[in-house]
């Protein structure tokens, strides 16, 4: 990601949090005032999650991680200065005599230090292969965190979606209820007039309660969505938070198949981080060639030490180092060919994921299209359903036919609308299955 999209991404998250709301006392486990609604529309619900999402840090501590292999691998070029001491006492001290006079041999005190520096000159190509594989990786970790965004921020989308589709799952439960209540309420003044028998009315009552039953198991169903999101959001489960509808439609992407493919193959970050893998393992196998080269350095050295009348005073030199494997026993041979071989293995696994993300595209392509059929359909059962219910309302109270067959319209009717409701959801998942497929996200209803 460069540095303005991070920053667009970034000033996206601050303004779908108010930021500062979710940072403060819960993270300090201060008392303060009762927590502000967060509402996310899918959208704002998938870039939030992909910039907070503990996998996404996770991911992040990655690369830092990669970043300092690449200074651990320049700094194997760069100049070393070590000093060293030592310090201690002996005896006993010997002593000799000469001309009547006594020399003292050795010394109490035994102390030494030094420095010695190293410059590698030459490396024989070991040190830009080194930091050619090193920055490889960081690029390879930083693409994996790019998937993983894509993949908090798709679940976060799906998860709002499934919270949406139960909110108005939910509403259909209720009005069943409703209708159920007032065909309850007409079968009793019916029955109270004579014109109907008292079955109609324990039909109805009966009827009314399975209603009410399943409006709790709707309704429950709502809170345990909002439970999944806030766990993918890393926001606590009694932070007060809901879902609303994106106010821009999602559009279809356009292009053929074939486009739409090339597109994922351009975008997909895992297709990048996996061309990272291989030209780490390029820059790899120049390393392991690089063993049978020659390498040069210079180095000096400075040290004093105090240990007896003969062994005190300064020493220093200076080298210049050459060196050449002759024979290591076949040990850079075997390096090449293992080298070579996780070059391969990484051309392969580019090739496989390549495919993968043209099976994915063409499966969201396909799904979108028998999504949007799926809607035509339910939504003309919704109509149908309708106008038979009103009929057998009207028939009923006209004592033309029982109460069976209202239950039985009502029941028909919130299956259409519950069906109308899943097929709305899924072409709209099945619209940002297919951008995510092909790398391409949504910012606030349209591709980025």
């Amino acid at each position: 990601m460069n540095p303005r999209s991070a920053l667009s991404s970034i000033c996206r998250v601050l303004a779908i949090m108010g930021l500062a709301l979710v940072a403060g006392s819960a993270a300090l486990g201060q008392e303060s005032a009762p927590a502000e609604t967060l509402t996310l529309t899918p959208t704002q619900a998938g870039e939030l999650a992909a910039q907070t999402a503990l996998p996404v840090l996770t991911a992040g501590e990655a690369v830092n991680q990669a970043q300092a292999a690449v200074g651990q691998a320049a700094a194997a070029g760069g100049l070393s200065l070590q000093f060293s001491a030592a310090y201690g006492r002996t005896g006993p001290i010997q002593t000799a005599k000469i001309d009547k006079e006594t020399i003292t041999l050795g010394s109490p005190i035994v102390a030494q230090y030094g420095l010695s520096l190293t410059q590698p000159l030459y490396t024989g190509g070991r040190l830009p292969a080194a930091l050619s594989a090193a920055r490889s990786g960081v690029t390879a970790a930083q693409q994996q965190v790019e998937t993983t965004r894509r993949a908090m921020r798709l679940a976060a989308q799906e998860a709002a979606y499934q919270v949406l589709r139960a909110q108005e799952l939910a509403g259909v439960a209720q009005r069943q209820t409703q209708a159920f209540r007032e065909h309850r309420r007409i079968a009793q003044a019916m029955f109270d007039a004579g014109t109907v028998a008292q079955f109609e009315v324990i039909q109805a009552q009966t009827q009314l309660a399975q209603s009410e039953g399943s409006e709790i198991a709707a309704v429950t169903a709502v809170a345990r969505g909002l439970a999944v999101l806030r766990q993918i959001l890393a926001l606590e489960q009694t932070w007060p938070l809901s879902v609303v509808p994106s106010v821009d439609p999602i559009t279809r992407p356009a292009g053929d198949l074939s486009a739409l493919i090339e597109a994922g193959w351009e975008w997909r970050p895992e297709l990048a981080a996996l061309q990272a893998r291989v030209q780490q393992a390029e820059a790899g196998l120049r390393l392991a060639k690089a063993g049978r080269n020659l390498t040069l350095s210079l180095g000096g050295q400075f040290s004093e030490s105090q240990a007896s009348v003969f062994s005190a005073g300064e020493n220093w030199q200076v080298t210049v180092a050459v060196s050449k494997p002759i024979f290591d026993g076949g040990a850079t041979r075997s390096n090449v060919a293992s080298a070579e071989s996780q070059v391969k293995q990484a051309l392969l696994a580019l090739d496989i994921q390549r495919q993968q993300v043209a099976l994915e595209v063409t499966q969201s392509y396909l799904s979108l299209d028998q999504a949007t059929k799926q809607l035509q359909v339910a939504t003309q059962g919704v109509v149908d359903a309708r106008e038979r219910a009103r009929v057998a309302e009207v028939r009923f109270q006209a004592g033309v036919t029982n109460g069976i067959e209202v239950l039985d319209a009502q029941t028909a009717l919130a299956a259409a609308e519950a069906a109308q409701i899943t097929a709305n959801y899924d072409l709209q998942l099945a619209l940002i299955r297919l951008y995510e497929a092909m790398g391409q996200p949504l910012s606030g209803g349209e591709m980025q």
